[in-house]
C-alpha cells in the first residue's frame, strides 16, 4: 500500500462524520399521525398545525380529504395555524422585556418556527384495534399503512383520538387533542 493510499483511508472517516455532521445542522423531524377513520380524513403534525396545502407539477400532498369515499387524491386543506401573544415579555435568549411578543405555528413554515415551538409528544389512542381487510388474499385498505394506533384505550370517549403536546419559547404548555367517529351521523367531522 503507498503512502497515498494510507493517507487517503485515515482520511476518509474524519471526512464522512465531517460531511454527516454539517448535514444535520437544522434538520428538524417532524412525527405525524392520520386521523383516518370516517369521511373526514387529514394528519396532524406534533408541533401543532399542519401547513397549507401547496402543489407542483409532480406533487401528491393530500393532506386533507371529504368526502373520502371519492378517494383520497382530493386536498380541502387551507390554511391552519396557532398563534400566541403576550404583553410585556422578558425575553430570556435576547435579555430584552418586549412589550409585545407573538409565535406562530403554520400555515406556512418559517425557519424560525423551530426556535419558538418545541413538540413534546404525539399519540394516536384507538377504542379498538383497526379492522384488517383482506381481498382476494392482499390486504384491500391503505389503512394498515395510516391507522396504526400507539394505544388501545377500551374506554375512548370516541373511536379515535390523537393527542399533541408541545411546548413554546414564551413559556407556555399546548396539550391539542382531535377526537374522531366513525359513527355514520358523525364521520364527518373532526372535535
Amino acid at each position: 500500500m503507498n503512502k497515498i493510499d494510507l493517507k487517503f483511508r485515515l482520511l476518509l472517516p474524519s471526512i464522512c462524520l465531517i460531511m454527516f455532521a454539517g448535514g444535520l445542522h437544522g434538520v428538524k423531524a417532524q412525527e405525524l399521525r392520520w386521523m383516518k377513520v370516517g369521511k373526514l380524513q387529514c394528519y396532524f403534525y406534533d408541533y401543532g398545525s399542519e401547513p397549507e396545502a401547496v402543489y407542483s407539477a409532480n406533487d401528491n400532498n393530500f393532506f386533507l380529504t371529504w368526502p373520502t369515499l371519492y378517494g383520497d387524491n382530493q386536498s380541502t386543506m387551507r390554511a391552519k395555524g396557532i398563534w400566541l401573544g403576550v404583553k410585556d415579555f422578558d425575553d430570556p435568549v435576547e435579555k430584552v422585556n418586549k412589550s409585545v411578543k407573538v409565535i406562530g405555528i403554520g400555515p406556512r413554515l418559517s425557519a424560525n418556527q423551530f426556535t419558538m415551538v418545541f413538540p413534546q409528544s404525539i399519540k394516536l389512542i384507538a377504542r379498538s384495534q383497526p379492522p384488517t381487510v383482506v381481498v382476494d388474499q392482499q390486504i384491500g385498505t391503505s389503512n394498515t399503512l395510516y391507522d396504526v394506533p400507539d394505544e388501545i384505550d377500551e374506554n375512548l370517549p370516541c373511536d379515535r383520538m390523537i393527542i399533541i403536546k408541545f411546548n413554546t419559547s414564551i413559556g407556555v404548555s399546548v396539550t391539542k387533542k382531535i377526537m374522531a367517529f366513525t359513527q355514520q351521523n358523525h364521520d364527518d367531522y373532526f372535535i
